[in-house]
């Protein structure tokens, strides 16, 4: 009788009701997070783990803007400076000599002091510089031998691109956006809808000092 009692009373009733609701939710989002696939991509840095999310993006999801593309501009420039920096470095190392010698002393003035403005713009002089340098076939020579040093996996589709980047004002496509090194800093976090699956794949630095981060994915 208590309980029939119990079953008329209005707050009991909407607590039911609102018991209910909570109840279903949690049935519901339970429902969602089976469907939800979690993905950590773990190595060392320079690995490909940010390649990885790039082509997930692309296939899976909005892929890139042309804002988004904007902001590689000046990682694709460092990148640029970097690898032929190394380049001309490892030519000393390995006795490789310049075909152009006048090149070996403008390359030690005119790129081991270059920078990228926040602009994200490379001077034409510089990057007339780089052009000259890629031409030359002593630069080619050590490039061939790339796997004995540390260069960027990206250089060498980079460079075969230069021309196009000297354009004033270009925008750097989504193929461009993937050759393009930039180093992960904590916790990378890209979602998409793959197969009536949501997933979400985590990309964290692989460099020793970004690790202990990995347990918070």
């Amino acid at each position: 009788m208590g309980n029939a009692v119990c079953s008329n009373d209005p707050e009991v009733r909407a607590q039911s009701r609102t018991n209910k609701r909570i109840e279903d939710s949690l049935r519901g989002w339970a429902k969602d997070d089976r469907r939800l696939v979690k993905l950590l991509l773990l190595g060392a840095g320079e690995s490909g783990k940010s390649t990885i999310v790039k082509q997930m993006k692309i296939i899976h999801s909005t892929g890139f803007s042309e804002e988004d593309c904007l902001g590689f501009k000046r990682s694709l420039f460092m990148n640029l400076l970097e690898s032929m920096c190394a380049i001309v470095d490892n030519m000393g190392l390995m006795g490789i000599d310049f075909e152009n010698p006048s090149l070996e002393e403008r390359s030690r003035n005119g790129l081991f002091y270059a920078s990228v403005p926040a602009s994200g713009d490379l001077d034409q002089h510089t990057l007339q510089l780089l052009e000259r340098l890629w031409k030359d076939r002593g630069v080619q020579r050590c490039f061939e031998q790339s796997s004995a040093f540390h260069i960027s996996d990206g250089a060498g589709y980079l460079f075969n691109h230069l021309k196009q980047y000297m354009v004033p004002d270009f925008i750097p496509t989504a193929k461009d956006v993937l050759h393009i090194r930039v180093r992960t800093h904590g916790i990378i976090e890209t979602a998409f809808r793959y197969r009536n699956s949501d997933f979400q794949l985590f990309d964290v630095g692989g460099q020793r000092s970004e690790r202990r981060k990995w347990i918070h994915c």
